[in-house]
C-alpha cells in the first residue's frame, strides 16, 4: 500500500512537470503532402467552428485543439496557423505560437503581411528570451 501512495504522489507531482515542459516544446506541424478530400474540407470546417467559439469564450486551450485538428484535416488552409498563433499567444504559449507564425512563413512564402509576421515573432522570442517563455492553464 506504502509503494502505491508514493507512485499516486508522484504521478501527482510529475504531471504538472510534463504539461509545463510540453508547452515548452511544441510538437511541429506535419508536412503538408496531399490535397484534402471533401469531406477532409467539411471536418476542417467543422473544426474551425468550434474553435472559433471556443476562442470567442477565451477558451484558447480548447480553440487549439480544435483548430490544429483543422490543420491535420486540411493543411492548405495556411490561414489557419496564424488563428493558432493568436489562440497559443493568448494563452501564454509563446514558444507555439513562434512555431506556427514559422510554419506558415515556410508554407505560404508571400503573404502580404511578411513583415508584420516576422516582427510579431522576433517580438514573441524576445519575449522567450526574457523569461515569459511559456505557461499553462
Amino acid at each position: 500500500m506504502r509503494r502505491f501512495s508514493w507512485l499516486v504522489c508522484s504521478v501527482l507531482v510529475l504531471c504538472p512537470l510534463g504539461a509545463s515542459l510540453a508547452a515548452d516544446n511544441p510538437e511541429p506541424y506535419p508536412a503538408c503532402s496531399q490535397k484534402p478530400s471533401e469531406a477532409d474540407r467539411k471536418a476542417a470546417q467543422g473544426a474551425f467552428a468550434a474553435g472559433q467559439g471556443s476562442f470567442n469564450e477565451g477558451d484558447y486551450k480548447t480553440a487549439t485543439t480544435y483548430w490544429r485538428d483543422a490543420y491535420r484535416r486540411d493543411c492548405t488552409a495556411h490561414a489557419l496557423l496564424l488563428n493558432l498563433a493568436r489562440a497559443y499567444e493568448s494563452n501564454g504559449e509563446k514558444k507555439a505560437a513562434v512555431l506556427a507564425l514559422k510554419t506558415y512563413l515556410d508554407r505560404n512564402p508571400d503573404p502580404g503581411q511578411r513583415p508584420q509576421i516576422e516582427r510579431r515573432i522576433e517580438n514573441l522570442e524576445a519575449q522567450i528570451a526574457a523569461g515569459g517563455a511559456s505557461r499553462v492553464r
